[in-house]
């Protein structure tokens, strides 16, 4: 979905119906809607991505902050959330047509560098 509200409303709703414990099994976000290889990337295009958080390491970051704040503190009986791909970097060299569709999504750049993205999961904070 593109929208932070539907899954709050989702989440709860899963919650309360079933009175159980939930977890988003798995999301990621663009940091980029460029590409390190040429590998059709799983989101890249502008309307793909959530209004308000645009496809920059600061908008990555923000988004999975959101997330976050969503499933641990607006959820009733939210446990958590795995981030999917944090690791699918472009491997194959920068002209690979079967490399990662991940890259861009990865919680490093394309230089393999840490995103500000992994500040989210500084459990301190």
């Amino acid at each position: 979905g593109t929208s932070t509200d539907d899954l709050r409303s989702t989440l709860n709703q899963l919650s309360a119906t079933y009175n159980k414990e939930v977890l988003v099994a798995e999301t990621a976000y663009p940091f980029t809607l460029d590409w390190a290889d040429w590998t059709n990337n799983i989101v890249g295009l502008e309307e793909q991505l959530v209004p308000g958080f645009p496809a920059t390491p600061e908008g990555q970051r923000s988004f999975v902050a959101e997330v976050r704040q969503i499933v641990l503190e607006e959820v009733d009986k939210g446990i958590g959330f795995c981030y999917w791909g944090a690791e699918l970097i472009a491997w194959r060299g920068e002209e690979a047509t079967d490399g990662s569709a991940w890259e861009n999504q990865a919680l490093l750049n394309f230089e393999n560098k840490a995103l500000p993205v992994l500040s989210v999961f500084d459990l301190d904070n």
